[in-house]
C-alpha cells in the first residue's frame, strides 16, 4: 500500500495498524497530512480539566502535537531530557493514550 493510499484511509477516518502507518509515514506528516495538528493549537479546555493535566503537560502536550521529539521539547523548555520523558509517560498514563498519533486524536475528538 502506498502512502497516499493509507493517507487517504486515514483522512476518511478509517481504522488501519497505526504500527503500519508509523513505519510507512513520518508521525509529524501524517498529522500535518491529517490536519489534526496545527502549530500553537490549544489544547481543548474538558481534555485538559478531564484528565486532569498540569500546565506544564499542557505546555509539552502541545509541542508533542506539533511533532517535536522529547529532546527538541526539552532544548525548547530549557528542562533536561528525564524531566520530559517524564512529562510525556504522566501525560500518556493520564489520557490514557500509547503514541503520539492517539494523543492527537483525543484532543481532535473534544
Amino acid at each position: 500500500m502506498e502512502i497516499a493510499d493509507r493517507v487517504a484511509i486515514l483522512k476518511e477516518g478509517k481504522i488501519i495498524h497505526e504500527s503500519d502507518a508509523r513505519q510507512t509515514v513520518p508521525e509529524n506528516l501524517v498529522y500535518k497530512l491529517l490536519g489534526e495538528v496545527a502549530e500553537n493549537q490549544e489544547i481543548p479546555p474538558s481534555v485538559i480539566k478531564k484528565y486532569n493535566l498540569t500546565r506544564r503537560e499542557v505546555e509539552i502536550m502541545k509541542l508533542v502535537l506539533e511533532g517535536m521529539n522529547a529532546r527538541q521539547i526539552s532544548e525548547t523548555l530549557y528542562i533536561s531530557l528525564p524531566t520530559v520523558k517524564t512529562h510525556i509517560y504522566n501525560i500518556y498514563q493520564k489520557t490514557g493514550v500509547k503514541n503520539r498519533l492517539a494523543l492527537a486524536r483525543l484532543c481532535s475528538l473534544k
